[in-house]
C-alpha cells in the first residue's frame, strides 16, 4: 500500500508520525505490521463532520506539529475542528473533491500538475497554496524482459526502430 510506503520512507528520515484511522479496517492492520504507531477513532458519519467530536481528543492526545490528511472525508473532518486544535492541515488529493471539503487547509499537496490546474479553477482553490507532487513508479518493475518484447514485436510485426 503506497501510505504505508510513504509513512515508513518517512519514518526512515526521522519523522515521527501516527496513523489516524478507522478500527478493524486493512490501514490498521498494515500499520501494525510496520511497525507504525496507529490510533483508531470511528467517526459517527464522515458526511457529517460536525458528529464527530471525537476527533478533537484523539489529536489533543497526540499533539502533533501538522495534521496530514489523504482522503476527501478526512479533510473535511480536519478542517472543521482545526480553529478548535490550533494545528495546520496539509492535505493530499489524487483526484478531483469538492472545495467545501478544503475550505480551512493550509496547504495542498496534488499529485498531478493538471490536477492542481482543476482544482484551483473549477473549485476555487488557491493555486499558490497547491504544491505538486508526482507519485512515484518504480519503471524497472515495469520494464519486461527482452525475449517477451521481442516476441510481442514479432506478434505485432512491429521493427525494432518502431514505437
Amino acid at each position: 500500500m503506497p501510505y504505508i510506503a510513504h509513512m515508513k520512507a518517512m519514518a526512515g528520515l526521522g519523522v515521527e508520525q501516527t496513523l489516524l484511522c478507522r478500527s478493524g479496517e486493512t490501514l490498521e492492520r498494515l500499520a501494525k505490521e510496520n511497525e507504525i504507531p496507529v490510533r483508531t477513532w470511528k467517526p459517527l458519519t464522515a458526511a457529517v463532520s460536525q458528529l464527530s467530536p471525537g476527533f478533537v481528543s484523539v489529536v489533543k492526545e497526540i499533539a502533533p506539529d501538522i495534521i496530514h490528511t489523504r482522503l476527501l472525508s478526512a479533510a473535511g473532518i480536519a478542517e472543521t475542528w482545526r480553529s478548535r486544535l490550533g494545528i495546520p492541515i496539509v492535505t493530499t488529493f489524487d483526484k478531483p473533491g469538492k472545495a467545501k471539503y478544503y475550505e480551512n487547509i493550509d496547504r495542498y499537496i496534488s499529485c498531478a500538475g493538471w490536477l492542481k490546474d482543476y482544482m484551483a479553477e473549477h473549485e476555487g482553490l488557491p493555486a499558490e497554496k497547491i504544491e505538486v507532487v508526482h507519485n512515484p513508479a518504480d519503471t524497472a518493475r515495469f520494464s519486461g524482459q527482452a525475449a517477451h518484447r521481442n516476441e510481442s514485436r514479432a506478434l505485432f510485426h512491429i521493427e525494432d526502430d518502431e514505437f
